[in-house]
This record gives structure tokens, C-alpha cells and sequence, in this order.
């Protein structure tokens, strides 16, 4: 007598833990790949995380010594515009804003300080060859946009700097 199921119930009873075994292999691949691809993409959040953080690290002593040199270009137009032209403060700041305009700061300067710089330079110059109110009031107006450009310079370099 012969053993073997017979009709679509044989059919089912042969195939089916077959079946199972495929799908639950299927199952498991996919479960591996997706926890894979999961694990690859916390890796790869996790060393941009650490790149950037070194990033900033690297940063530090730039945006450190170009806030130095903001605030300390701040000060010396604040005394230009304060002090009197024959005082040898005066001569001494001057003798520093050309220092910094010539060298130092134009290692640091963002693009609107630069440009800030520049327009300042001449009201300076213009107010030296012409001290009356008129190049006076350029040279203030220049202090006062040289302020806020040292401002936005500063701004903009660390807000990139927390990206």
C-alpha cells in the first residue's frame, strides 16, 4: 500500500514545512538586513557627530584669536573718534588700527569686516588730510559701521562654527 498523501491536503502537508522554513529564513534575512542598515546609519550620525566636533575643536584657537582682534579693534576706533588728533594716545591707536588693517586682523577677517576695513581706512585718512566736521562725521559714520560689521563678523563665524 502506498503511503503518500493524496490530492491538495498531500500537497500542503509536503510543502508546507518546507514553506515555513523558507519564509522563516526570508524573515531573518530581512531582520538582519534592516538591523544592519540601521546600525550602519547610527555609525555614520555618530562619526559626522564626532567630525564635527573635532571641527569645532580645530576652530577654537581661529575664532579665539579673531574675537581678540574684534574687540581689540573695537577699542582702538573708539579711540580714534574720541581722542584728540594731537594726543599721543591718538597717534598710538592710529599707529595700531594701520598695524591691525595691514596685518593681523587680515588673517582673521571675515569678508564684511574686511570690506568695513577698507571704507574706514579712507574716512581716516580723509579726516587726517581734512580735520574738519564734515571728514569728521565720515569718520564716525565709518566707526559706527566698522562696529557693526566686527559685530556680524563674529556672529556669522560662530554660528558656522556650531554647524
Amino acid at each position: 500500500m502506498d503511503s503518500r498523501p493524496v490530492g491538495v491536503a498531500g500537497v500542503i502537508q509536503v510543502w508546507l514545512p518546507i514553506l515555513t522554513v523558507v519564509a522563516g529564513g526570508v524573515w531573518g534575512l530581512f531582520t538582519y538586513i534592516e538591523a544592519q542598515t540601521a546600525a550602519d546609519q547610527q555609525r555614520r550620525i555618530e562619526q559626522d557627530k564626532l567630525e564635527r566636533a573635532r571641527e569645532q575643536d580645530a576652530q577654537q584657537p581661529f575664532l579665539k584669536k579673531q574675537l581678540e582682534l574684534y574687540f581689540e579693534t573695537s577699542q582702538v576706533i573708539g579711540k580714534l573718534i574720541t581722542l584728540d588728533p594731537s594726543q599721543g594716545d591718538w597717534v598710538s591707536a592710529e599707529t595700531r588700527y594701520w598695524a591691525l588693517y595691514w596685518s593681523e586682523l587680515s588673517l582673521v577677517e571675515h569678508e564684511v569686516v574686511k570690506k568695513a576695513m577698507q571704507k574706514y581706512a579712507g574716512a581716516l585718512l580723509g579726516y587726517k588730510k581734512t580735520p574738519n566736521d564734515a571728514s569728521l562725521q565720515s569718520l564716525q559714520d565709518s566707526t559706527y559701521n566698522l562696529a557693526i560689521a566686527l559685530r556680524e563678523g563674529i556672529s556669522s563665524s560662530w554660528s558656522s562654527a556650531r554647524k
